[in-house]
């Protein structure tokens, strides 16, 4: 980074608006930041310390404060604060400078934090017998975007006397909502007609919809209509939306119902003004009336709806009670036991129990009992599969078995090892009952004995113990595997002809960035493709891929359950697909925004 763009971080003077004074007449200064940062104040030692953060997370300001004798001066300041703060960094500037008349000096440094480069602008001064550090952080490549933003706030930097009283200039935010209401479907100008506004759906309902008139001083604020089951936040489903000048207006947002259906339960929406809340409309979605399909679900982390199955029983059968059929059948929930082998001459007399095996295991075999006669019910078993550090699952394989005629029995299901060995993580085995969920067990794949290589291409092995198995449109080829990027740390980069994951971005195929955004931000040359399954893609499709004719490596966002095609530097290709991102967003986390990304990956792709 060069010093002319370092010392950019002070030369931009304008006013703010919406902004309040942070005045402390203890250590004798004010500076004006707008109401919609964040802000935390704190001691560390003698120091005090006002913490600042840009509503985008891209901004981070700090203003310490200390008792400093004669003998203190700026240049003293700077070599303590660099050496113990910023021992690992480069400084490109430093050089005298005068702040609203405070000499001081002016420091910009470049440093690596966890694989990120970010660019720091430091004024150091001494004044009244306080010494003050005033401090920017803000990613090298968001520099140009970010940096006049935060000299508006250090700009405004100033000290006083002991005896002044600065004027507190408040602008205040005025918002409210009004007439909020729910509904199955909108009308031309977005309104419901009195038979579709409701707050009991159905679990087959396409979009559940819900509207509100606003009214209030709340430009360039922001609002965000947020969706909730059983209490927890829907990820995925949030909408923001960034206020007009107007002083009254109306919007609407939707959340879309999930691959299978809404499931059962209570709910509700809630509009936040500024992170605060605002109105909330509390709804319900029924129980299916029909015996269809199992594994309703509410969209899963990151899924928009779009997922496939997710349980979510934690282990704990959902539904105790006996089948409401005239004969009354029942499934013997303490009877439902995983292992890798039978004894002989049995259906159910497991060798040992167990849910942990290894990667060669040849078969897990899940069995049950029940009672009662099993003429006409039907049930039906899910094998599904969680990655190392993932939220998404895959789901493996189907069965079904229809109960013969008799009372009471016994019986298994079973999946035999992938030609490579299990993958590594979480496994689930879900039954349901004339489709009704009854019981989960879950199992856990650990290291441990490596299974020879297979030259096939099959994913999983077969499932046994039913019919109508039907293969998951979600299962990949020995050929790929899955992998989980973390963005800014040492697990932010892949190489696809090593297969390491690694925290060089230098030295990288593709790299997950910390983009305060819902989809994932992938730097690299890669083009995205309008496919869904790898293996639908055997010849190199045309297009221009994303850093092609440029003179450096190239960033975009990523949209997910899309096969890409990464071209590498010596001209060969990999596909990839990105399954699930888990985003979170916290200040007290560096960077403020991550994103744990999920993705198969193949190499060489044709």
């Amino acid at each position: 980074m060069k010093k002319a763009v370092v010392i950019l971080l002070f030369i931009f003077i304008s006013s703010l608006l919406s902004a309040q004074w942070v005045t402390d007449k203890d250590y004798k200064f004010k500076i004006n930041v707008p109401l919609d940062w964040s802000r935390e104040t704190k001691t560390e030692g003698t120091d005090k310390i006002y913490d600042f953060v840009h509503p985008s997370n891209n901004i981070f300001l700090e203003v310490r404060a200390f008792k400093a004798d004669a003998n203190v001066t700026p240049d003293a300041i700077a070599e303590y604060f660099q050496s113990q703060y910023l021992p690992n960094s480069n400084r490109v500037a430093f050089e005298n400078y005068t702040l609203n008349n405070i000499p001081g000096k002016f420091a910009g440094y470049n440093m690596n934090i966890d694989g990120l480069e970010v660019a720091l602008g430091t004024f150091y001064a001494v004044k009244n017998g306080i010494g003050y550090v005033l401090w920017t952080m803000i990613e090298t490549r968001l520099y140009n975007q970010y940096s006049g933003i935060g000299d508006e706030v250090l700009n405004t930097f100033t000290t006083i006397s002991a005896n002044s009283k600065p004027t507190v200039i408040v602008i205040p935010t005025t918002f409210k909502i009004t007439n909020m209401k729910l509904g199955k479907s909108l009308t031309s100008n977005y309104d419901f007609l009195p038979q579709n506004e409701t707050k009991l759906f159905q679990s087959s309902q396409e979009k559940i919809f819900v509207i509100w008139d606003w009214e209030g001083n709340a430009a360039k604020k922001t609002m965000t209509v947020k969706w909730y089951y059983n209490g927890q936040e829907i990820n995925g489903a949030g909408q923001s939306y960034t206020l007009p000048a107007d002083k009254k207006g109306y919007g609407y947002a939707n959340v879309m119902r999930p691959s299978g259906g809404f499931k059962a339960g209570n709910y509700y929406v809630q509009i936040d003004f500024q992170g605060k809340k605002q109105k909330r409309i509390d709804f319900e979605v029924e129980k299916p009336a029909s015996k269809g399909g199992a594994g309703i679900v509410i969209v899963p982390p990151g899924s928009k709806g779009k997922s496939s199955t997710n349980g979510g029983s934690k282990g704990k059968k959902v539904n105790p009670q006996k089948s409401n059929s005239s004969t009354q059948l029942s499934l013997n929930h303490s009877s439902f036991k995983l292992g890798e082998e039978l004894q002989t001459g049995s259906k159910v007399n497991l060798i040992a129990s167990s849910k942990k095996f290894y990667k060669n295991t040849p078969q897990v075999i899940s069995v049950y009992e029940w009672d009662g006669n099993g003429n006409g019910h039907q049930l039906k078993v899910n094998w599904h599969y969680y990655a190392p550090g993932s939220s998404d699952k895959i789901t493996i394989i189907s069965s079904t078995y229809d109960f013969p005629n008799q009372n009471g029995g016994e019986s298994n299901f079973s999946l035999s090892k992938p030609d490579a060995g299990w993958p590594e993580g979480q496994y689930w085995v879900e039954y349901y009952l004339d489709g009704k969920f009854e019981i989960e067990i879950r199992f856990d794949v650990i290291p441990g004995p490596s299974s020879a290589t297979s030259s096939t291409n099959s994913a999983w092995g077969k499932a046994a113990g039913g019919s109508s198995s039907s293969q998951s449109s979600g299962s990949f080829k020995s050929g790929a595997k899955k992998i989980v990027l973390i963005s800014a740390g040492s697990q932010s980069c892949y190489s696809f002809k090593t297969g390491k994951i690694h925290g060089d971005h230098k030295n990288t195929d593709i790299m997950v960035e910390p983009w305060c955004t819902e989809d994932v931000g992938v730097c690299g040359n890669w083009l995205v493709t309008n496919h869904t399954q790898m293996d639908a893609i055997n010849t190199m499709p045309s297009g221009n891929f994303l850093s092609d004719g440029k003179s450096y490596t190239d960033c975009d966002v990523m949209p997910k359950n899309k096969v890409v095609i990464v071209k590498l530097n010596d001209g060969s290709y990999a596909k990839m697909m990105i399954l699930n991102s888990d985003f979170t967003k916290s200040n007290s986390q560096n960077p403020p925004c991550q994103h744990k990304a999920t993705m198969i990956v193949e190499y060489p792709a044709f």
